[in-house]
């Protein structure tokens, strides 16, 4: 059995995306929706129920009173908010083992995918394009891969290394060029085995290389600055693979940002994960 086949075999061991969570999405994206429905919906599932009623409840979401009931939860958040709520919720089970491979600890790979989720919406703003939901889905979710990689990395790890400081080599080529798939397309074949949107899952397989997306694609330029503007913010994720990845300034140029720009977004950011904390240790 090649590497690659192991590779996909062991998707299957993770644990399935919340159905729960994949209807209250589709609920949220109709400008229509109903709020009784999304309550009904949320209330399928208790554990994220649970999670939701004390996520809410946290600093991050600032309400005025405490929340007792997923009803009060839904009426009293925007749908903003309630998007990150579910999702960040639904996510979390995923990142209490640590991923070695990377030499990551699983709070740290959570508090890199928060805080890529939050860039993507605050860039997502700064570009006044209208659906945040993909933008905050796909940060969450884009270095899902590592999850399944991190044994197999572990095991190759010299060799990948080696490649990528004597070789010139990206991280993500070495990867590839060593295992036979890199976390970025395990990553997007984790999402296209949830049933996430097709722009999601070309967001999470180019997050790395975001010129190989259609020129058509908005979301995968966002995805890429935001997980580079993540990681030298030092939010979580500066494993063993840190920066060893290939820049592409002409996306920058692509999406009309300037350096003075991104300034303002590292202080933006770092306002979000102080206000995010209990989120983040929640894992």
């Amino acid at each position: 059995m090649t590497k690659a086949t192991r590779m996909i075999e062991k998707i299957d061991s993770l644990p399935p995306f919340p159905q729960v969570a994949q209807k209250v999405l589709i609920l949220l994206n109709d400008p229509d929706y109903s709020s009784n429905e999304v309550v009904r919906v949320i209330e399928l599932d208790p554990s994220i129920t649970a999670e939701i009623l004390r996520m809410c409840n946290s600093a991050y979401f600032g309400l005025s009173r405490r929340v007792g009931s997923v009803k009060q939860a839904v009426s009293m958040l925007g749908k903003k908010k309630l998007i990150q709520l579910v999702m960040a919720s639904s996510c979390l089970r995923y990142f209490k083992k640590d991923t070695e491979g990377y030499d990551l600890e699983g709070k740290e790979l959570w508090r890199h995918s928060l805080a890529c989720g939050l860039t993507s919406q605050i860039l997502q703003q700064q570009l006044a394009e209208k659906s945040e939901y993909e933008g905050f889905t796909a940060g969450l979710l884009h270095d899902m891969g590592k999850l399944v990689l991190s044994e197999f990395v572990r095991a190759e790890i010299e060799t990948i290394l080696r490649l990528a400081d004597d070789e010139n080599y990206s991280f993500l080529e070495a990867e590839k060029q060593v295992l036979g798939m890199n976390h970025a397309e395990l990553g997007a074949r984790i999402a296209e085995r949830w049933k996430f949107p097709d722009e999601i899952c070309m967001a999470i397989r180019h997050h790395h290389t975001p010129q190989q997306a259609p020129a058509s694609d908005s979301l995968t330029p966002v995805i890429y600055l935001a997980n580079i503007i993540c990681l030298l913010a030092g939010q979580g994720g500066n494993g063993i693979d840190g920066l060893r990845y290939r820049g592409y300034s002409e996306i920058m140029n692509r999406l009309g940002f300037r350096v003075r720009d991104l300034q303002s977004i590292f202080i933006l950011l770092e306002e979000e994960m102080k206000k995010s904390e209990e989120m983040i240790k929640a894992a």
